[in-house]
């Protein structure tokens, strides 16, 4: 189980140590949260996946409402999970 302070930096990629001096990169692994998160000033757009060439869904997340997360997927930005195929930018919340 890696967490955020195994990450290390190498060639632009973020990559997460795993014990043994076993490795994987950031992009193709979920980190289990569980936690509440709070929408900030303005609108969140639902996202169809955890990366900036995702498409929204047509759904957004109102100002101030609050949201379980179960994952968080860092892809070049921190990702927020809100179950099914929806995901939002981290950065967006409180």
């Amino acid at each position: 189980m890696a967490t955020f302070k195994d990450q290390y930096w190498y060639d632009n990629m973020a990559w997460y140590n795993l014990g043994g001096n076993r490795w994987v990169v950031a992009n193709y692994v979920n980190i289990a949260v569980d936690k509440t998160v709070t929408v900030g000033a303005k609108p969140v757009a639902v996202l169809n996946g955890a990366s900036y060439s995702s498409n929204g869904t047509g759904k957004v997340l109102q100002p101030g409402t609050k949201w379980h997360v179960a994952a968080e997927k860092f892809n070049g930005v921190l990702f927020y999970h809100l179950g099914g195929h929806q995901w939002a930018r981290a950065d967006q919340f409180n």
